[in-house]
């Protein structure tokens, strides 16, 4: 296997950066990568028999990667006040200063109480829907599995005593 090696300012890309950019490029080489005391990160592509003609494509695609970290973590960092605010706001809520509630207007006291008119009307039932199923079609006979009538019930139980 043969190296290909180049330099990568570390003032440009910072460690988070250059390992973002390592991982997401893997998938195409084997990568070693070292730190340099000259301000410089060594990077060095592994190649195979099929790379060796596409060093430079696999290094310009190994920088393509260092920008589009470098600029995701620049996105990032901008956003990491906006981020912060917005999670403060949250938790901490609004204010009491802040909200300014209206009185409540003569037309929705008014909405209010025709709709508690009509809530009322509930206790009607005019479908029989709260009637219980015993008392709307009679007893399920569990013997023979037949259903009894309310009269036919109340005449096989005698009067009650």
């Amino acid at each position: 296997m043969e190296k290909h090696s180049f330099a990568v300012d570390k003032v440009l890309f910072p460690r988070s950066v250059i390992l973002r950019a390592c991982h997401a490029s893997l998938g195409s080489c084997p990568i070693e990568l070292e730190s340099g005391d000259d301000g410089y990160w060594q990077v060095s592509l592994q190649l195979t028999g099929e790379e060796l003609e596409g060093e430079e494509e696999l290094e310009g695609r190994f920088r393509s990667s260092l920008i589009n970290e470098a600029f995701r973590d620049s996105l990032m960092e901008h956003a990491q006040n906006t981020k912060e605010l917005i999670v403060a706001k949250a938790l901490y809520g609004v204010g009491e200063e802040d909200i300014e509630l209206d009185p409540p207007s003569r037309d929705s006291v008014g909405m209010l109480m025709d709709l508690d008119a009509e809530l009322d009307d509930y206790k009607a039932d005019p479908l029989g829907i709260a009637i219980p199923w015993e008392e709307k079609y009679g007893q399920v006979d569990t013997k023979n599995g037949s259903r009894r009538d309310k009269e036919e019930q109340s005449s096989t139980e005698g009067p009650a005593s």
